[in-house]
């Protein structure tokens, strides 16, 4: 949809004010062994702009961790480290789908959440809760929905495919590679699931995407170095993350 002009703001002005990209196209903003960092405005059919912050990380240096309520999410002593909102909540901050790390288990596996990502030896991939196996040793595995890509091939029957918001996830590209990415927290400058589907697969050759909670829950963070890049101010805290820094 397109942001209407407020007191005087324009869009433009006003995706300042809030910490949100407009840059032309996409940008590599950020290199380092192991990740790189990439700020995308991506025009949406509707005739509004998406803003995408997203990093590719090589799976083989990944240490992949859950942090939780009272923890520090970034990993300040290493290259780099990336942080997202961990899945869905209930009402008492709990996570609704399995959530793990290593041998502790937060939440377990359970029905209505299409699919698990996890990741462990050096690989991470996205694979069906029906067929997934909680007793494997993860150092993380988190099950959510739903799942946009599953080998290259679109999931039939997501809800609410076309409409724009706030989004959050997790993809694995065609060579492996392990993609974490979000737009900011306002569905102005979101996607849909279907064009954010469409845009991973043809652009970062995504070949699964698993989504994680949206709306105000979009919360990502990126740290190479001494730079942080965040997708947008005013997302609201999660409980539980998913922590990914340099091995």
């Amino acid at each position: 949809m397109r942001m209407p002009r407020a007191a005087g703001f324009t869009r433009l002005a006003l995706a300042a004010l809030l910490g949100v990209p407009c840059p032309a196209g996409a940008e590599v903003v950020s290199r380092a062994p192991g990740i790189e960092v990439v700020r995308e405005t991506i025009p949406r059919a509707d005739g509004g702009t998406a803003e995408l912050l997203l990093a590719r990380i090589s799976p083989g240096r990944i240490l992949a961790r859950v942090s939780g309520p009272g923890e520090v999410g970034e990993d300040v002593g290493t290259a780099w480290s990336v942080t997202i909102n961990g899945s869905y909540f209930d009402a008492q901050r709990r996570p609704v789908y399995l959530l793990r790390a290593g041998e502790r288990e937060i939440a377990p596996l359970r029905r209505g959440g299409n699919a698990v990502f996890w990741c462990a030896g050096g690989r991470c991939a996205i694979q069906r809760s029906t067929v997934f196996d909680p007793r494997a040793q993860r150092d993380l595995a988190v099950q959510s929905s739903p799942r946009l890509l599953a080998g290259g091939r679109p999931t039939v029957g997501v809800r609410g495919a076309e409409v724009v918001d706030a989004r959050a996830g997790l993809g694995i590209t065609t060579h492996g590679d392990v993609l974490v990415f979000a737009t900011p927290p306002q569905a102005w400058a979101g996607l849909s699931f279907e064009g954010l589907r469409d845009h991973l697969a043809k652009r970062h050759a995504a070949s699964d995407i698993l989504m994680l909670d949206g709306g105000s829950s979009a919360r990502l963070s990126i740290r190479v170095g001494s730079e942080t890049f965040r997708n947008g101010l005013l997302a609201r805290n999660v409980p539980y993350s998913l922590v990914f820094s340099a091995r």
